[in-house]
């Protein structure tokens, strides 16, 4: 069908264009590559056509309203019209050719980089979030080791009043339960730092790997 339809058009324009090959397709018209000689400018231009089956409809009406609001653009970023008309029945315009991509393919680059920002937005969070938690269980371990510290002293303390008759048995279990507690607390505050450490590590590494910054502690 294409082939056919630049063929019908290279006869019907050959004077001024030597049409090369199809570089996009919509539901109206189909653009051509060509090489304009006109004077020889000796250039590449886009020969954007209307398709066959709607020549005889009302997409002929529709497709010269485009050609009139496409003369009377100007401005920098809007490709000038260069030529249009009607070949062997087909109406056609004519603009300067700049190759790049498709609408298509730009719009699914651009969503495939969103798509690698927001991840990139993600990781950076994780990164942060597992910096602050191992900072926070840093500062549990020294909180624990104060505390551990603390309840040793009050239990040596209380054993010593005990020898002297000046506490109970009773005051001595009780520190001796505090000073497991402080232990314990301690403990888990290791395991706690450990993990945390473990994750900020593996989420540091996917931050690398993304090539997002990557978080340091203060």
């Amino acid at each position: 069908m294409a082939q056919v339809l630049l063929a019908r058009l290279q006869a019907a324009l050959g004077d001024r264009y030597d049409l090369e090959r199809e570089v996009g397709r919509g539901g109206m018209a189909t653009v051509f590559l060509a090489h304009d000689r006109k004077d020889g400018r000796e250039r590449d231009v886009a020969v954007k056509v209307l398709h066959p089956a709607l020549a005889t409809s009302l997409g002929v009406e529709r497709f010269a309203r485009e050609i009139r609001t496409t003369s009377a653009l100007y401005h920098p970023h809007i490709l000038v019209l260069i030529d249009s008309g009607v070949a062997d029945g087909l109406p056609y315009y004519v603009t300067p050719y700049v190759e790049g991509d498709t609408l298509r393919a730009r719009i699914e680059r651009e969503q495939s980089m969103a798509s690698v920002r927001s991840l990139e937005l993600s990781v950076v969070r994780e990164v942060r979030d597992a910096a602050l938690r191992l900072e926070q269980n840093r500062q549990r371990i020294e909180t624990a080791r104060v505390g551990r510290e603390l309840a040793e002293q009050r239990l040596d303390a209380e054993q010593k009043r005990f020898e002297v008759g000046m506490s109970t048995s009773f005051l001595v279990i009780q520190a001796q339960r505090d000073l497991a507690i402080a232990r314990d607390n301690e403990l888990r505050s290791y395991l706690d730092y450990q993990l945390a450490a473990v994750t900020f590590e593996r989420v540091q590494k996917v931050g690398t790997a993304l090539g997002s910054g990557t978080a340091t502690l203060r």
